[in-house]
């Protein structure tokens, strides 16, 4: 019985310790060079347990737009094809952009088109304010009347461990 009490509080203060070095790694990337190899200019799935690093963390994921379809598109009896085909646009236009590594993530709420809180939003992969406005402004969507948007700066604090999904 106490044996299997200290191997869980040491497994646990192991999984501390190496929690907090990983954060260090994230926070701190220019702190040592024992580790540059964790300094790695891609996002790296594979150290610090599937935390995600990246050697200039401040200067990512900085800019989310949320989108808002307009009233006379929040009824299902408005939509035409021209309306599903600007959809379709605003999805490849956003896919193109998370394969050029500038939209990080991009979904929206799973309520129905009717429901008043649904929205959308983009999480961007930019350095500064104009890159991000520019984005949001040629969206699809945006140019051809479908959806509002609203641009905010962002801070990612956590993510998931994609191989846990």
């Amino acid at each position: 019985m106490i044996k299997n009490k200290t191997v869980n509080w040491l497994r646990y203060l192991i999984g501390v310790l190496l929690f907090v070095l990983c954060l260090w790694f994230i926070f701190y990337p220019n702190s040592t060079e024992n580790f540059q190899e964790l300094q790695q200019s891609e996002l790296d799935y594979s150290s610090c347990d599937k935390i995600i690093h990246k050697k200039d963390t401040m200067n990512i994921l900085k800019f989310i737009y949320v989108l808002h379809l307009l009233p006379e598109y929040q009824n299902e009896s408005n939509w035409t094809e021209e309306t599903n085909e600007i959809i379709s646009t605003h999805f490849n236009y956003l896919k193109q952009l998370n394969q050029d590594g500038k939209v990080f993530l991009a979904g929206k709420t799973d309520y129905s088109i009717e429901n008043p809180s649904n929205f959308g939003i983009v999480i961007l992969s930019v350095k500064d304010l104009k890159s991000a406005r520019q984005i949001m402004e040629n969206d699809p969507a945006i140019t051809q009347r479908i959806m509002t948007s609203e641009l905010h700066p962002f801070s990612l604090s956590l993510i998931i461990n994609p191989t846990k999904l």
